[in-house]
């Protein structure tokens, strides 16, 4: 740990140097901060110069020999030294003998106590507080939560007051935090996971990963340090917690669709993990006796999702809910929506958390897996809308063609429709007899329907030697807008398969934009009408077959 000597202001290096030995200095970077060097006094031209003499000075009047500031006491070039320095961030702030808290956009001759309602040195107009910078950085918070002593100053280094005086009402006001985790740092590890992400949640940082690292101490963590992985670094961290906690109150976030930061996509369905703090916005401290604690089982992190074991399901109308406590039946509970998926459980209905009834009797306890995350490919514009295929392959079943080719991934067996009127046909070989299954994308025409009515999808199997599979495949082929509302139309006609087609399957769902068909017996009853039964149902006995639109 680099140290800079008060009076000679060159750094010195300790291995670990004494608890209160040191001051150290909370603040939001600006304008040419001077970066690490062993002699500091060589960048006395630089603004950042002098936010570095001051604290010097303020620890000299309170007879501290060396002090510390981020933006000169680590070597950056160094990689191994930057994470050494945010992985061991809380503990510095944590050992120093007093923490000078800058608010370089504070001032104190604008604060009028007769309009405050805190008297003495607490006369601080909340709005004048809220304005500042310092409270919506993601760094200032462990900065304020760590040390036990903090001292804020304005931008003219007037003092305001400390952290442990009558200033303690404004500040759990403008930041939310419950004054017993300001006062004692030693308190944070009894708050709940979901509270202390809500602290974050109205926090930003410059770096994206850097919203995971600002948090590490909060959540004593540590993890290796990965610039470049984005959004990922969040998701790490929240891995992390689970292998050191059974706190349930980790998935109880919802998503804030008005928030920049939060997911705001086409896919209704989330996995188990938030993707920024925001997310835990409107959280609310539960009380201890109703919620989480006394969650027995276990969550892990596999290779198949978030294990969980021993954990109750409840259904709640159509829906399953996941329990997020455990202890009584005489309150009302709440829980996370779940939604079944081929690659295991997903979290539905995400802007909302469950309040179940005292009614709603769990089932036996079970083990599931909730993916972590959303597929990367669903990310991206051109999977939405698209019919994505998967068999399971056997002998006796194999891929012909599909029409349009443009418009059929090969690797991923999907047809890729980017959200527009589409046609396709997928010719599949079965044993000693061709089918086609038609995949249409369309819009209901009427005078009095709306123009931005949501596409729906119809689906049908026929043979492929058939006059109408012939047609079809041209109209398809060519792609032209009036042929797809031709067929579009005939097939609603026919009542074939869609969200609003009366022979939707039993077991179909959404999944984001994508229409999850997994129900073998309701496929097999659909082919028995259009197809031969003789010919098709060895197949309908080897594959799985799902459409996803």
């Amino acid at each position: 740990m680099w140290l800079i000597n008060t009076e000679t202001l060159q750094l010195e290096f300790f291995m670990n140097p004494k608890r209160d030995s040191y001051a150290i200095l909370s603040h939001t970077w600006g304008l040419e901060e001077v970066p690490f060097q062993k002699d500091l006094t060589s960048a006395k031209w630089m603004q950042g110069f002098a936010k570095i003499e001051r604290t010097c000075q303020l620890a000299k009047e309170r007879n501290l020999q060396y002090a510390w500031v981020d933006t000169c006491c680590i070597d950056k070039s160094s990689s191994a030294e930057l994470s050494e320095a945010i992985n061991s961030m809380f503990r510095w702030y944590q050992e120093a003998a007093v923490c000078f808290a800058f608010l370089i956009d504070a001032s104190l001759e604008l604060i009028k106590p007769e309009v405050s309602s805190y008297g003495g040195c607490g006369a601080v107009m909340l709005e004048h507080l809220r304005g500042c910078r310092y409270f919506e950085r993601g760094w200032t918070l462990q900065e304020l939560l760590a040390p036990k002593h903090v001292d804020f100053y304005d931008g003219d280094w007037k003092w305001m007051g400390s952290k442990d005086s009558e200033f303690l009402g404004p500040l759990s006001d403008v930041t939310g935090i419950d004054s017993i985790y300001l006062m004692e740092a030693d308190s944070i590890w009894s708050a709940t996971v979901g509270t202390r992400m809500r602290w974050a949640s109205r926090r930003v940082t410059t770096r994206l990963e850097d919203t995971a690292y600002c948090l590490l101490g909060i959540f004593d963590i540590n993890m290796p340090l990965i610039y470049g992985e984005g959004e990922k670094a969040f998701i790490r961290l929240q891995e992390e917690i689970c292998k050191q906690s059974n706190d349930m109150c980790l998935f109880a976030w919802t998503e804030q669709p008005d928030n920049p930061l939060s997911y705001s996509s086409f896919r209704k369905y989330r996995g188990i993990f938030a993707c920024h703090p925001c997310e835990f916005t409107d959280f609310k401290e539960p009380s201890q006796q109703y919620f989480g604690y006394n969650f027995s089982g276990e969550f892990a992190v596999t290779n198949k999702g978030i294990r969980f074991d021993d954990i109750y399901l409840s259904a709640l109308g159509n829906k399953t809910v996941l329990w997020l406590d455990y202890n009584t039946f005489h309150h009302p509970k709440r829980g996370i929506f779940l939604q079944r998926t081929p690659d295991g459980y997903r979290r539905s209905n995400s802007d909302k958390l469950a309040k179940l009834p005292v009614i709603a009797l769990p089932q036996t306890k079970q083990r599931i897996y909730i993916q972590r995350d959303i597929p990367r490919q669903w990310e991206n514009p051109q999977y939405a809308d698209a019919f994505m295929f998967t068999f399971v392959r056997e002998s006796g079943l194999r891929l012909v063609n599909a029409i349009p080719n443009k418009s059929f991934n090969f690797r991923e067996q999907a047809f890729l429709t980017r959200g527009e009127c589409f046609l396709g046909v997928l010719h599949l070989y079965v044993d000693e007899s061709r089918i086609c299954v038609i995949c249409c994308l369309g819009r209901p025409f009427s005078a009095d329907a709306p123009s931005d009515q949501p596409l729906e999808a119809r689906y049908r199997v026929i043979s492929a030697h058939s006059v109408e599979s012939r047609e079809i495949s041209e109209k398809a082929f060519t792609g032209r807008r009036e042929d797809i509302e031709e067929v579009y139309k005939s097939l609603v006609a026919k009542n074939c398969l869609g969200p609003k087609g009366k022979d939707v399957f039993c077991n179909s769902y959404l999944w984001g934009s994508a229409l999850i068909i997994e129900s073998d017996r309701d496929m097999q009853n659909h082919l028995r009408i259009t197809s031969k039964k003789r010919t098709l149902n060895p197949w309908l006995n080897m594959v799985t077959f799902r459409a996803r639109l």
